[in-house]
């Protein structure tokens, strides 16, 4: 799958709202229009700005950020990222920083 129709699901970790849930933590990537309501977070194919950006940095650039927020502020581990990663063809996992804090 490319990364422009790439979208991001995933379940934050957090036993209030979601009551020990194996899916917290977990990060899943799906081909751009499909939908999982058991995975309550989502971002990439669609958000308007990923499908309106520039370039495949614009997005990589995006995908950064989202990746901060799910590492740092949603639990999710490096290894579930780097897992969902790789079902991307046209990146490289290594080349983003999953130790960069969000902004």
């Amino acid at each position: 799958m490319k990364l422009e129709d790439a979208m991001f699901l995933w379940m934050p970790v957090d036993d209030d709202l979601y009551s020990g849930n194996p899916r917290q933590g977990r990060l899943i990537v799906v081909q751009r229009g499909q939908n999982d309501a058991e995975y309550p977070m989502s971002a990439g194919a669609c958000d308007l700005d990923w499908n309106e950006a520039e370039s495949h940095a614009a997005r990589i650039g995006m995908l950064q950020e989202h990746l901060s927020e799910m590492i740092w502020n949603n639990g999710v581990s490096k290894e579930a990222v780097l897992a969902a990663l790789a079902q991307i063809d046209d990146i490289n996992p290594l080349q983003l920083d999953l130790d960069q804090r969000p902004n």
